[in-house]
């Protein structure tokens, strides 16, 4: 059976999108920041090519805020949870942190490079920038009676992981991708959680990258006639080992999408994604789990379920827009954590 490039590189960028974004942003997921921009609608991409060889270029955008926290499926207020007493204060006996966080927001630059080696077999580099930034608050009850409420805000940023993969297309409608993440991203960063103390390791959600090796294999499912595509997806991420004695939790991922062409040269569509992934094994031990949720291994891990809308335009064989925006429509937390609020991104494509 024939199988246009076309129809590879279609499948294949649907494939490695989810993947690439499911092992990249690691340390930020388990701050229920998933990401689910990895577009399986294939929104940028609607070409024809025919040919043996094909290289595609890819830079995207991804804003994701999160606001609140959650226990389960329960809000929690940061001052059911956190404080300080007396004048010394000292930490409040009967909260489990000192501080927590009120929102936090997670921008991550994606640089994408693929090439298809045969008819059937692709292979592809993504790396990407993290820029992480959380504002913290405590409440402070003095021994007269007073509550004062201190804020406070940390940042990180750098390099995130690296990820390698392969795609092979089994079948017309089935493509199979397995993908390597490398540990380029440090989980070793540090912050202030208040102004005049010294510097310490920043919490699990605040660190660049996993640390570890992970394995993604994943799958595709993609169909088109001549105005109209949808198709399926499932991964895993699964940690091959631990660094600074913990891992990441592993986690799964599957989407359903669909895009309808509504011009010449622009395609609508709509996604929804699933996602759930585990709690930290083990600890860093310069992490104060009593600091804050976010630096307690405890507090991590989840599930999730996004409902996305994207639109894209470009010429085949040419550069390529995209955007897609999205807001979760259920989530369950191992809490007290932080709650996702919006996932928007943009991307800009170059095949050749």
């Amino acid at each position: 059976m024939h199988i246009s490039k076309h129809r590879i590189i279609l499948a294949f960028f649907a494939t490695f999108a989810n993947c690439a974004l499911s092992a990249n942003a690691t340390a930020a997921e388990e701050e229920s920041k998933i990401s689910h921009a990895g577009h399986h609608t294939s929104m940028a991409g609607h070409m024809n090519h025919d040919q043996d060889r094909m290289w595609m270029f890819e830079y995207r955008y991804m804003r994701m805020n999160m606001s609140g926290l959650l226990d389960g499926t329960d809000e929690v207020s940061t001052s059911a949870i956190s404080g300080a007493s007396g004048d010394a204060g000292a930490q409040s006996p009967d909260k489990p942190y000192w501080m927590a966080p009120t929102n936090m927001g997670m921008d991550m630059h994606m640089f994408m490079a693929m090439y298809g080696i045969t008819q059937r077999l692709s292979m592809m580099a993504m790396g990407n920038y993290v820029d992480n930034t959380m504002a913290m608050a405590m409440h402070h009850h003095m021994s007269d009676g007073d509550t004062e409420e201190m804020h406070s805000n940390m940042e990180t940023s750098g390099l995130g992981d690296t990820l390698i993969s392969l795609s092979y297309v089994a079948s017309d409608p089935l493509t199979l991708t397995l993908g390597l993440s490398l540990p380029t991203g440090s989980n070793e960063e540090e912050v202030q959680m208040m102004p005049g103390q010294d510097k310490v390791r920043a919490g699990y959600s605040m660190q660049l990258g996993s640390g570890t090796f992970d394995l993604v294999p994943s799958l595709s499912w993609n169909r088109k006639n001549a105005d109209h595509q949808w198709g399926y997806q499932a991964s895993y991420a699964y940690r091959l080992g631990s660094h600074n004695g913990y891992s990441y939790g592993n986690k799964f991922e599957a989407s359903a999408w669909t895009k309808h062409q509504i011009d010449p040269d622009v395609w609508a569509g709509a996604r929804l994604a699933v996602s759930s992934w585990g709690a930290i094994d083990g600890k860093d031990e310069k992490i104060d789990a009593m600091m804050s949720p976010d630096m307690d291994p405890k507090a991590q891990g989840g599930t999730r379920a996004d409902a996305l809308i994207g639109l894209s335009g470009g010429k085949p064989n040419g550069l390529t827009l995209g955007l897609e925006f999205g807001l979760p429509v259920y989530q369950n937390l191992n809490g007290p954590q932080m709650k996702t609020t919006l996932i928007a991104s943009g991307s800009l494509q170059w095949m050749f």
